[in-house]
């Protein structure tokens, strides 16, 4: 059966938070994890070899660059960034991993430049670009049969 299945877990939830083993057995089961930056996923550390790993990251102008590496402006670019995010465990697990930049933030700004993204960043919130993610699903799963 070579269905796609498509499950939404919410790790954080009353049904998951204090169930390790079944996190770890979803974990060992996902062949595409995706979400924001954060401890989530370090279960991509139990995928099977040859996963996918899809990384939200806030919107950011200084980082960007470094954190999420791009094919020109816009495309992100996959596999590239083994010392930042969730590259550097996907490359030493034998899994894929590309990261995408959330839309600029609806509300004002915390202040500007590196020093203020740097102490903000991890708690900014993700803004999630569909249409990249909507992409970046079409790669990881490739052509149709």
């Amino acid at each position: 059966d070579n269905r796609l299945r498509v499950a939404t877990v919410d790790f954080a939830s009353e049904e998951f938070r204090s169930n390790i083993a079944a996190q770890w057995r979803l974990a060992t089961m996902t062949d595409i994890l995706t979400g924001p930056h954060g401890m989530g996923l370090a279960w991509a550390a139990f995928m099977k070899e040859g996963g996918v790993i899809i990384e939200f990251m806030p919107h950011m102008t200084e980082l960007n660059a470094q954190l999420c590496r791009r094919n020109g402006k816009y495309r992100p670019r996959w596999d590239t960034t083994p010392m930042y995010a969730y590259g550097g465990l996907a490359l030493v697990m034998g899994l894929h991993h590309v990261c995408i930049v959330g839309l600029p933030s609806l509300t004002k700004s915390r202040g500007y430049g590196l020093a203020a993204e740097l102490q903000t960043w991890h708690s900014t919130t993700i803004r999630a670009d569909i249409a990249a993610l909507e992409e970046e699903l079409r790669v990881a799963l490739g052509p149709p049969e």
